[in-house]
């Protein structure tokens, strides 16, 4: 006797076990058009190149090298003090050459008023309509606005293997970048996973796709560890940025 199934049915009612988010985590695949990213990318590209020829070629105290103390690595790294002025802003940041892996370089921006007026147009206001951003502007007294930190991450392969995208090794974001802390993808994707201890195995993964926003919270932001994978690539350009990360952080 033959027996039919209801494969659409049957399916249906099959339950299968995915990895829940951790808790806090909001991933948003398309957090801005095609149009958007192009323009924040051009200009994060040409304030990038402004950055590193200013870290390179300034002598004397403009431009010291300092060992970092509130990194969030294991490993000690070293930044160049660095002020930019840009579109009549003053911008005094701190540029890492190589952070973690050979191939990733990272800019950070601390407070407000450091942060590039494009990013605050382009990538916070639309941010600030999130609805647990709003809840944390909330909170504060006086009707005060958020203070906003910046990094921005550049990746590009290393010489010794330019088929392979670096990555960044398990970590939780340094405290003094805020409450809620979120990676904002441009150029090409890139894979992330987390995790609740060092010990425990990767709880969660996720596909950082262009142009979507990645956003941390609550225990995910404070508990859970989170790594972006080394990525295999084809060789195109050895000395070309191939991937960038635009990393907020909120208080």
């Amino acid at each position: 006797m033959a027996i039919k199934l209801n494969i659409r049915k049957f399916c249906s009612s099959v339950k299968f076990n995915e990895p829940e988010r951790p808790p806090g985590l909001r991933f948003i695949p398309k957090f801005l058009d095609n149009q958007a990213q192009e323009q924040l990318l051009s200009q994060s590209l040409l304030l990038h190149k402004q950055i590193e020829q200013i870290a390179k070629n300034t002598p004397g105290t403009q431009a010291r090298t300092y060992l970092s103390k509130q990194h969030n690595l294991k490993t000690d790294e070293q930044y160049h003090l660095v002020t930019l002025e840009t579109n009549n802003q003053m911008l005094a940041l701190q540029h890492f050459f190589k952070y973690g892996e050979e191939g990733h370089t990272l800019t950070y921006f601390m407070g407000t008023q450091n942060i590039p007026q494009f990013i605050k147009d382009e990538l916070i206001t639309p941010m600030e309509q999130i609805e647990v951003v709003k809840e944390l502007k909330a909170e504060k007294k006086e009707n005060k606005p958020l203070d906003w930190n910046l990094t921005l991450n550049t990746y590009k392969p290393p010489l010794q293997m330019p088929y392979q995208m670096p990555g960044f090794d398990f970590h939780k974001d340094i405290p003094s970048n805020g409450d809620i802390t979120a990676i904002f993808t441009l150029l090409s994707e890139a894979d992330v996973e987390m995790k609740p201890t060092m010990e425990s195995l990767v709880a969660y993964r996720e596909t950082l796709i262009p142009g979507s926003l990645f956003l941390l919270s609550g225990s995910s932001r404070w508990d859970w560890l989170h790594r972006v994978q080394p990525k295999g690539i084809p060789v195109i350009d050895s000395e070309a940025i191939r991937r960038v990360s635009l990393v907020l952080g909120c208080r």
